[in-house]
């Protein structure tokens, strides 16, 4: 067939519109226009190709940059106008448990300014429940909410601006909302400011109360765990997973199971094609009509996620075309292109990502690393080759988003599968009866779930099962792409005979030095701070040019002011962050003082990393509040943490060795970076847990000071000033004291430190009010331009030889 010279013609197409949907946002619609130009012009010459690739780019793009300017509607106004507001709209999504409550899009249609006046935009409304002791855990929970999707509210709410983009490297839930569509959160302090106006309608409705429904019969059947695990593996309801529950599976490389794919698509639907006649030679148009059916069935009741929706649109091109006259390649390119022209910027969406990769990976890369285990291991090779694929062709992306890469996923995917076919059709049996299916059934359900959480806990247990790394640089994903692909194709080979013959070999080695160098990473070169957005708490990362590491503070509190305390901010933010940038050790950890704020994340970091010494304010004593850093205990000059149940008797405890700094003290990092302890002073102050007693400390490299002043106040301000006078406190940067409180904003003392940028970092929407319009003022006056981690994400600080400049990594 002739396609204007280009073999799979939907390929390229495809590509360029992946690109197109991925930076589509950052570029203004003009240039994607201007775009469509080279591809006109090269689509009569040899360049057909690369014609298609900037086509379908320019197209994509341009859908996806206009989309993305629309995207505020009215909110930014309403946003600026006096809070609360009431407002009147339709709520476009499943509600979702939080901490606090539930959070649900909702799409504008009025404001009430004196009358109802129509408005556009979209919110996420976050809906406080008080005395709510955790996330609602199950789907009755959502009967007492009395609204779910198509419902149409009135609430009074206080509008606020998107958040931050927190840490590099980490979940960004402004980047979520703005893959939603959600121009800013409204926050509902309780049930009775909102109002349901109408009842949801429509398709969306209907489905949402099928889907609720199933997952109802399904906690009536089965235990908790079991039943949210069952609603996530059959209906994509994730809602009511535990954290822990899917870091289980997510730590044997079974993370994937939990998003309906293919695999979930392929096992119901060949149930279905058995049951209506398909396992004849023949099957007639009625079984393929039943069939289809059945398939846009699944893509309802799961969500209509992107990659049930890919396997959906491939399976009925498969089902329908003629015998023979199915290519692959093109099937996957053409479902991706009509997801990409119904959403123009779901490339961005993780699961789409994940879906096509691994549908790439096993076009392009499975024949080849099957055929190459099946002589030696038959079908089960086969199966290993084709899941080792998958396996490697998500592996970069998992790498990118996540910071680790599930090194056994391909033979934990091959044992899970045989219970995971099981475990659907009983799901499904149970979604259907709930309490009235026989307790045989359900028991055979719970059994089998159980069981695939115990192979999870084996896989999870074997070396490396679990690799973290530093998120690789978009040239190395690149690259390990380009050599992967390079394996698999067909053709002339370019090395000698020898050579030729191990060309799969020789890439994978190829790509296996490539990681190992990105999970190294290299050296920061110049001295860095990072404060860390921990929400109304403190954690600062400080990085000198020749990799040594000091961590400054844990976190503890959550990043929403008004939520009650996350399990631990330690293990969601700190930890992974520092994975993230390939830390597998810290040479110093500071803690300032023993405010939770402060602390209470220091005691997963201890955890996690061997540290070489805990440097503090004399609060780490025998008998002091050391409970706070979880099963560790002080023994005279050191730290012994409790052994965990399960290690072996004869196993010798981790110890950190700790030490108490006061005013005088100082610390060479480094040759040219010195920290110069400023506070408390030798003999001690009144309260040495108290805000007041907490460890001042001034960074120095080329000229550039830092100073950092944890959650000193008025008093411990006057006794730096009385102590080091201008000389000792002028600094360039502050990083202000007691998250911009009025308490440690004191002016001469910061017309004393004079410094030219100050950061803080505070919780956004802390009930606090933080920072203070005090301290603000106070900055205001001296000029100093101000810094804070609820509106610009981490914040990180270079600094060379006489110069310094601030990155805000969350804008």
């Amino acid at each position: 067939m002739d396609h204007g010279g280009v073999a799979r013609p939907l390929v390229p197409l495809f590509l360029g519109a992946l690109a197109g949907s991925l930076l589509g946002s950052r570029l203004p619609p003009a240039l994607w226009s201007v775009l469509a130009l080279p591809a006109g012009a090269l689509a009569g010459t040899r360049g057909r190709w690369l014609a298609r690739v900037l086509a379908g780019a320019a197209g994509v793009g341009l859908l996806a940059s206009w989309q993305a300017a629309r995207l505020p509607g009215d909110v930014p106004r309403l946003t600026a106008c006096q809070q609360p507001l009431e407002l009147r709209g339709v709520i476009t999504g499943p509600p979702e448990p939080w901490r606090a409550g539930w959070r649900f899009p909702l799409s504008l249609e009025a404001v009430l300014e004196g009358d109802w006046r129509p408005v556009t935009g979209a919110v996420q409304v976050r809906l406080t429940l008080p005395g709510l002791e955790g996330p609602p855990a199950e789907p009755a929970a959502l009967d007492a909410l009395g609204v779910g999707a198509g419902s149409r509210v009135e609430v009074r709410a206080e509008l606020r601006p998107p958040p931050s983009g927190g840490n590099p490297g980490l979940f960004s839930l402004r980047d979520l909302m703005a893959r939603r569509g959600l121009a800013a959160e409204a926050w509902v302090p309780h049930p009775r400011f909102l109002r349901p106006v109408g009842n949801g309608r429509g398709i969306a409705a209907v489905v949402e109360a099928v889907r609720q429904w199933s997952a109802g019969r399904l906690f009536q059947a089965l235990p908790p765990e079991q039943a949210a695990l069952g609603a996530a593996l059959l209906l994509g309801d994730r809602r009511w997973l535990t954290d822990d529950l899917e870091d289980r599976l997510r730590a044997a490389g079974l993370g994937h199971l939990l998003a309906v794919s293919g695999l979930h698509v392929g096992i119901l639907a060949g149930l279905a094609w058995w049951l209506v006649g398909g396992r004849r030679a023949r099957a007639g148009a009625g079984a393929r009509a039943g069939l289809t059916l059945w398939l846009g069935l699944l893509a309802l009741l799961t969500g209509g996620a992107p990659s049930v929706r890919r396997a959906v649109l491939m399976a009925l091109v498969g089902l329908w075309a003629p015998r023979g006259g199915v290519d692959p390649a093109q099937v996957l390119a053409a479902s991706g292109l009509s997801l990409l022209l119904a959403d123009p910027q779901a490339a961005r969406d993780l699961g789409f990502q994940l879906s096509f990769a691994a549908a790439g990976g096993i076009l392009i890369l499975g024949p080849r690393f099957a055929s190459a285990l099946a002589r030696r291991a038959g079908r089960v090779g086969t199966s290993l080759g084709y899941g080792a694929a998958a396996g490697m062709s998500v592996a970069p992306l998992t790498a990118w988003h996540l910071g680790e890469v599930a090194l056994w996923s391909a033979p934990a995917t091959l044992v899970a599968t045989p219970l995971l076919a099981v475990v659907l059709v009983g799901l499904l049996v149970l979604a259907c009866t709930g309490g009235v299916a026989p307790v045989f059934l359900a028991g055979a359900v719970d059994l089998t779930l159980k069981g695939l959480l115990a192979v999870a806990d084996v896989i999870s247990g074997l070396p490396g099962a679990r690799w973290t790394m530093t998120r690789p640089h978009p040239w190395e994903i690149a690259l390990a792409a380009a050599l992967l692909f390079w394996a698999a194709r067909p053709g002339a080979r370019v090395l000698p005979g020898p050579f030729a013959r191990r060309r799969g070999g020789l890439a994978l080695a190829a790509v296996a030095a490539l990681v190992a160098w990105a999970g190294v990473g290299p050296g920061p070169r110049l001295l860095t701070v990072t404060v860390l957005d921990v929400g109304q708490g403190d954690a600062l990362l400080v990085e000198t040019p020749l990799g040594r590491r000091l961590l400054l503070d844990g976190g503890g509190w959550p990043a929403f002011g008004r939520e009650p305390p996350p399990p631990d901010v330690g293990e969601r933010v700190v930890v992974p962050f520092l994975r993230v940038l390939g830390v597998t050790r810290l040479d110093l950890v500071a803690s300032t003082h023993p405010d939770a704020d402060h602390t209470l994340g220091l005691g997963a970091v201890l955890d996690a990393f061997p540290v070489g010494l805990l440097l503090h304010n004399g609060w780490v004593r025998p008998g002091g509040p050391v409970g706070i850093l979880g099963p560790w205990r002080v023994e005279g000059n050191r730290l012994v943490r409790a052994a965990p149940r399960g290690r072996p008797p004869g196993e010798a405890p981790r110890t950190v060795p700790h030490r108490a700094l006061a005013a005088g003290d100082r610390i060479v990092l480094e040759p040219g970076v010195t920290l110069t302890v400023l506070h408390p002073p030798p003999d001690g102050f009144p309260d040495r847990d108290a805000n007041d007693a907490s460890l001042v400390l001034r960074l120095e490299r080329g000229g550039v000071r830092i100073l950092l002043l944890a959650d000193a106040e008025g008093a411990a301000e006057r006794e730096l000033l009385a102590r080091w006078g201008r000389e000792g406190l002028r600094s360039d940067v502050v990083k202000l004291a007691h998250h911009g409180a009025a308490s440690g904003a004191w002016y001469p003392f910061l017309e004393a430190v004079a410094p030219q940028v100050a950061l803080v970092s505070v919780g956004a929407g802390n009930r606090y009010g933080h920072p203070h319009p005090q301290a603000l003022a106070a900055l205001d006056r001296l000029g100093v331009a101000l810094y804070r981690t609820d509106r610009d994400g981490a914040l990180r600080l270079e600094v060379g030889q006489g110069w310094a400049r601030l990155r805000a990594l969350g804008r």
